[in-house]
């Protein structure tokens, strides 16, 4: 299974993530987004199927691709 790593709370969850999920990837992001997918109706299906992780290092270390849907700083 490939797994892919989203980086970025809105469109990385909200867009990028669903479709992963049903393209059959496994999906990591970081626990920082934990609350927030768990608060939204929307989401919170998806929260057992996200493996979460607590630095950008170990996404990073666990994944074949990379999503980063970040505003630009």
């Amino acid at each position: 299974m490939k797994k892919i790593g989203i980086l970025g709370r809105g469109f990385g969850i909200y867009g990028y993530m669903p479709c992963f999920l049903q393209l059959n990837y496994e999906v990591y992001t970081l626990n920082k987004y934990q609350s927030f997918i768990k608060s939204r109706k929307e989401l919170s299906q998806y929260q057992n199927s996200i493996n979460f992780v607590s630095t950008e290092k170990k996404l990073l270390n666990n994944v074949d691709n990379l999503v980063i849907a970040r505003d630009p700083i």
